[in-house]
């Protein structure tokens, strides 16, 4: 049971938190003043969330917990380099097909998308979800091919472990910090 509910969860994290660190300015209120998070909250989980999305990395992190072996530990560092690489690239090639995106609508809305008044596109609001989802899911299978062949190096027990240890981090950071 746990197991399921840790892959949806982190597989929600994967996409959910990169999208909102992707908006410049994060504010911690809502639309009417409430407090929902704190700025330092809010790095947190942002880095906690860059920290799984190298999961070679986030391993080796990891390292005595798992009690990886010499090999173990060889292999994954091979990979976290080669990790560094690939997602620099790819969060380039995010950022630039967001930024595309986002320039397409503000000069294909010539009147309002708001439903308030003028007509709706309902044809480009479709196609640019479309294209935002689409960049979404290449985003995420890529995160997932990469869990894949670290988990490739681990044993059963050490995944089982390392599932603990993912959601210990993420519940660390999303515990609100007492006063």
């Amino acid at each position: 049971m746990l197991k399921p509910m840790l892959a949806r969860l982190v597989a929600l994290c994967a996409i959910a938190v990169p999208a909102t660190a992707q908006v410049s300015s994060l504010s911690p209120f809502g639309p009417f003043g409430e407090k929902h998070i704190d700025p330092a909250q809010m790095a947190a989980i942002v880095a906690s969330s860059q920290r799984t999305m190298k999961p070679a990395a986030f391993v080796l992190s990891h390292k005595a917990e798992l009690t990886l072996t010499a090999d173990q530990v060889q292999r994954l560092d091979l990979l976290a380099r080669a990790e560094e690489d690939s997602m620099v690239v790819r969060q380039i090639r995010m950022s630039a097909a967001m930024t595309r995106l986002i320039k397409k609508r503000s000069e294909a809305e010539s009147a309002q998308q708001t439903g308030w008044v003028g007509t709706i596109n309902e044809k480009q609001l479709r196609d640019d979800a479309c294209e935002q989802s689409a960049l979404q899911v290449d985003f995420t299978m890529n995160l997932l091919r990469d869990r894949q062949v670290v988990g490739n190096i681990l044993t059963g027990s050490q995944i089982d472990r390392l599932q603990e240890l993912e959601l210990s981090d993420l519940m660390r950071v999303l515990r609100p910090k007492q006063p």
